[in-house]
């Protein structure tokens, strides 16, 4: 969605927070510490407000990611995992889950306009145009009973 080049720079950013963190806690470095720094946060906004962007036909994208991911599920012998897929519904929570973070600031003014200096609006406009589209599709599928 971002082109070979942004992820590339976005790749080299990260390995080199890492990198860093792991110069701080040695090889007993965890996810737990990756996530709570803030310079790995704002790596992860602006990855997510990139992608935001690619969101303005959300059940195109969300069909796109689910046929994506079922793709790429690994075979398995087990009948529970056969009977499993990547569907409507675990598309709506892993968005939900991927930008809860960025949907709770739009809720204040002052927690937007913060977003807004830091990002730029073209950017935040994405962010509402997405949680617009991820609203409208959950009612329309809900709806159609796919829900």
């Amino acid at each position: 969605m971002m082109g070979q080049e942004v992820y590339e720079q976005y790749g080299n950013r990260a390995r080199t927070l890492v990198d860093t963190l792991r110069a701080v806690h040695g090889e007993s470095l965890t996810w737990g510490e990756v996530y709570a720094d803030h310079s790995c946060q704002i790596v992860v906004e602006e990855v997510l407000i990139a992608i935001a962007h690619h969101f303005g036909d959300m059940a195109k994208r969300r069909n796109w990611i689910i046929d994506v991911i079922d793709a790429h599920m690994p075979v398995t012998t087990k009948e529970a995992e056969k009977a499993w897929h990547f569907g409507d519904g675990c598309f709506h929570t892993l968005m939900n889950a991927l930008y809860g973070d960025l949907r709770s600031p739009l809720g204040s003014d002052e927690a937007r306009v913060n977003l807004s200096i830091n990002h730029g609006e073209d950017n935040i406009a994405a962010l509402e145009t997405l949680f617009a589209g991820l609203h409208q599709d959950h009612a329309d599928l809900m709806m159609a009973g796919r829900l």
